[in-house]
This record gives C-alpha cells, sequence and structure tokens, in this order.
C-alpha cells in the first residue's frame, strides 16, 4: 500500500508541476493527495454503508452504487483493508 499511495502522490504531484498549461486548457486543477491514505477494515465499510441504508452482506464484494455512497462519505484517497479470505469464483453470476 505505501508504494501505491506514494506512487499516486508523486504522479499528481509532477503532473501539477509539470503540465500547467494543459491542465488550463482542461480547466482542471490537479490535487495532490496527502499520504498516508486513509485505511477503513471492510467491517467498518459495511458498517458505514449500514447506516446510510446500504446493505452489504458480510463477505460479498461492494457493488459500484456502494462504493459511490462511500466516495460521499470518504471524498480522498483511501484503501480497503482486512477483506474477507474466502475465495469466490470471479465468474459467478
Amino acid at each position: 500500500m505505501k508504494v501505491l499511495e506514494e506512487l499516486i502522490h508523486n504522479v499528481c504531484k509532477a503532473v501539477a508541476a509539470n503540465c500547467e498549461r494543459e491542465l488550463g486548457l482542461l480547466g482542471h486543477e490537479i490535487v495532490v493527495p496527502e499520504v498516508p491514505f486513509k485505511r477503513l477494515t471492510y467491517s467498518k465499510v459495511l458498517e458505514e454503508l449500514e447506516a446510510e441504508k446500504v446493505h452489504v452482506p458480510w463477505g460479498e464484494d461492494i457493488p459500484t452504487a456502494a462504493y459511490r455512497v462511500l466516495g460521499k462519505l470518504h471524498p480522498y484517497y483511501y484503501f480497503i483493508t482486512d477483506w474477507p479470505t474466502k475465495a469466490k469464483a470471479f465468474y459467478i453470476k
């Protein structure tokens, strides 16, 4: 996780410093994230989603709609840790 957060931090920093003209043309500003990123446990995420009336059964993948809710609660970069370790085939419908 440390390598990934440093990578994201450094890429954002480099783009902000070296691409001012391009960012200006796009009307966009890069916000360089602070490190370390927040760490949220899988169980804590499910508790927070439940408080927002989004039910995700423990052990299941977090659906896209739930990530949108989570993004409103935590608008900056974060890692979800301590995922369930039971394997689930990726092709299950």
